[in-house]
């Protein structure tokens, strides 16, 4: 711990930090620093990975002052970052840059499936061809070829 404190919030050496939705971000057995912050109606320790997405339009909309004037961005401080300090990454496709065998499964599996179900159907069909023929012949008396 680097700052503040977490009595109150702290079991046998162990906080439980609410995530929500970030959680997918973040890897089993990866080291972060977890800044965190306390929800006021709930009383639930929290952080968070991404920035919260503006409100509709942001500065966009129609009306607003122009101003030229900079306003500071002020960096939201309950935040987990990685151990050298830099943001988690949380791209879109970020959760699937560690599966990258389940994400060849998903796409081949399906394709082997049907290929296979194709065959298996194709296989099907000659046979049943092949015994109606033979018991036609055979009903016809026809000789065996």
């Amino acid at each position: 711990m680097r700052g503040g404190t977490l009595e109150g919030y702290e079991a046998t050496g162990l906080v439980d930090v609410l995530y929500e939705e970030d959680v997918r971000f973040l890897a089993l057995g990866d080291d972060y620093i977890v800044a965190v912050g306390v929800n006021t109606e709930t009383g639930a320790v929290y952080s968070k990975v991404r920035d919260p997405e503006p409100l509709f339009g942001g500065s966009q909309i129609i009306g607003m002052d122009n101003s030229d004037a900079d306003c500071p961005e002020i960096e939201d401080a309950v935040r987990t970052l990685t151990i050298d300090g830099a943001p988690v990454e949380s791209g879109v496709l970020a959760p699937l840059s560690n599966a990258r065998g389940r994400l060849a499964r998903a796409i081949l599996l399906p394709f082997v499936w049907v290929f296979g179900g194709l065959l298996g159907l194709a296989t099907l069909r000659a046979l049943a061809v092949t015994v109606w023929r033979s018991g036609r012949r055979a009903w016809d008396g026809e000789p065996r070829r």
